[in-house]
């Protein structure tokens, strides 16, 4: 896959882009490491380009980075019942889980990935290194 943070002239590895998950900044740029070394087909099952966008946060990037990211929300309802025996179903407290999207550059196929998988997949490369760093190999 392509990483368009190469060429860019902005540092997509430090902030302001990307987003804060569990008290740690992952940047724009991890999530095109974290594609590259965890998606064994790149390739948009639509157009078959292998040219994505990542979307990390659905706020300005002046904005606070905690928080700021896109969410996946799932409502359901619950059955109430009432003295009369009449059942309503009101929408009980939806559950969200923070997300990244992927989106296709040529024809806009969209892909939704855990923020949390992300982050838990930095902190194990970022150990990975650290102890490559600490026995002296790089």
């Amino acid at each position: 896959m392509s990483d368009p943070t190469e060429n860019s002239e902005f540092d997509l590895s430090a902030p302001p882009y990307g987003v804060v998950v569990r008290g740690e900044f992952v940047s724009v740029k991890d999530g095109y490491d974290f594609m590259d070394d965890v998606f064994k087909n790149n390739e948009c099952p639509w157009c078959h380009s292998h040219n994505w966008d990542l979307i990390l946060r659905a706020t300005e990037i002046e904005q606070d980075q905690e928080d700021g990211y896109v969410v996946y929300t799932t409502e359901h309802y619950v059955d109430v019942g009432n003295e009369d025996g009449i059942t309503a179903r009101p929408p009980a407290q939806p559950f969200t889980y923070p997300m990244f999207l992927v989106i296709c550059d040529t024809c806009g196929f969209t892909r939704t990935h855990s923020l949390l998988s992300l982050q838990r997949w930095k902190e194990r490369r970022n150990a990975v290194d650290e102890g490559n760093r600490l026995s002296g190999e790089e």
